[in-house]
């Protein structure tokens, strides 16, 4: 028994390992495409945020709640606030 699980547990380490150096991998693949293409440091980091707004809007738009109920719930305000200003 306990030679399963320690068996489970290498392979679960070297599965964690393979996604670190995937990760690793796709960083330098990334510096290298950023030299190819002649980016500075402010080119790269504008080119990469413009690319990440439109996943963003897209998984808001389909993981959030939008409804009209979900923005009066959580950004009401009373009518005795607007006297404040």
């Amino acid at each position: 028994m306990d030679g399963c699980k320690l068996s489970s547990f290498r392979r679960l380490c070297m599965f964690l390992a393979s996604i670190e150096d995937e990760a690793d991998v796709q960083v330098l693949f990334m510096r290298k495409r950023i030299k190819v293409t002649g980016f500075k440091d402010w080119d790269s980091m504008f080119y990469n945020n413009l690319l990440s707004i439109p996943v963003l809007i897209t998984f808001s738009l389909l993981v959030e709640d939008w409804s009209l109920a979900s923005f009066s719930r959580n950004l009401y305000v009373s009518p005795s606030q607007f006297s404040q200003y």
